[in-house]
């Protein structure tokens, strides 16, 4: 299944947004190559270095906009279970690595990434 990019789930802030949707574009392409063609120790090793990167992005944003300490320690262990979970799958099918890349893509943008946007929102007013 094709992850397609909507408004939807952006955080409103440029760099987050582009490295989310390159994750989308990662899982894109390999999941509609030919097995034959795919290197999986090569894509575990590019997934978790991408998301790496732009995990520590997203952390440092997380602490520049003031978001509170708790909970991005907390958002922060999930990044680092993410990537603890992608070693896990290195003997598993790559069908499987990519069903639980996106399954958790799609909810930790949807859950929790999503939450940085409604801290930077101001309060609602009557």
């Amino acid at each position: 299944m094709k992850l397609d990019w909507v408004t939807a789930l952006a955080v409103d802030d440029g760099p987050i947004d582009a490295q989310h949707q390159e994750l989308f574009r990662l899982y894109n392409l390999y999941s509609t190559m030919p097995e034959a063609e795919l290197d999986k120790a090569a894509i575990l090793a590019k997934l978790a270095a991408y998301a790496g990167t732009h995990f520590q992005d997203e952390e440092d944003y997380m602490q520049a906009i003031g978001y509170p300490v708790q909970r991005r320690l907390a958002h922060a262990e999930l990044h680092r279970a993410f990537v603890a979970k992608l070693q896990t799958l290195q003997d598993a099918p790559l069908y499987q690595v990519l069903d639980y890349f996106q399954e958790w893509l799609l909810r930790h943008i949807i859950s929790e990434d999503r939450q940085i946007k409604v801290f930077l929102e101001p309060p609602r007013t009557r």
